[in-house]
């Protein structure tokens, strides 16, 4: 069985917002949607409200949250929205909310992390494809060891 076949579908929705959204509202909206779903409570509902209309607000460009990044990361954004939840106060089932979105948050930021961490390996290997064709892993660089044409890196032979 994969491994997101095995993930709860909050991970999911928390790992594939974090590839592929970079809408700011639209992740306030995001979050949203998941403080709505925690509770029926009025004060869960109304604090999805709240980021309801942060959302339709940073649509417009009207709200502090677009002065305050220019370039937010997804999971920065879904923790804003937890920590905008938790300083609303309120009632258990609010504060419940707000750990919830704390968690979407920690599982964003892994997704991102290991995007990064792929991209970054994935940036490596026409380096070490050039090291394997001059024959430069075999020796310290600035030593080529390999057949007699030029080294992309280290020049003639």
């Amino acid at each position: 069985m994969s491994e997101s076949s095995t993930q709860p579908p909050e991970q999911k929705a928390a790992a594939t917002l974090a590839r592929e959204c970079t809408d700011l509202a639209a992740v306030v909206l995001w979050c949203a949607d998941r403080v709505r779903s925690v509770d029926d409570s009025p004060a869960v509902q109304d604090a999805a409200d709240h980021l309801h209309d942060l959302s339709v607000r940073a649509r417009a460009d009207m709200t502090p949250i677009t002065d305050y990044w220019s370039n937010p990361d997804r999971a920065s954004i879904i923790r804003w929205c937890a920590q905008d939840i938790h300083s609303m106060g309120g009632d258990a089932d609010v504060e419940r909310a707000a750990e919830y979105l704390d968690d979407l948050a920690l599982e964003a930021q892994e997704a991102h992390d290991e995007a990064e961490a792929q991209a970054n390996l994935d940036a490596l290997v026409p380096l070490a494809e050039s090291l394997t064709a001059c024959g430069c892993t075999t020796g310290s660089p600035g030593m080529y060891e390999g057949p007699a044409r030029d080294c992309p890196l280290h020049g003639k032979k």
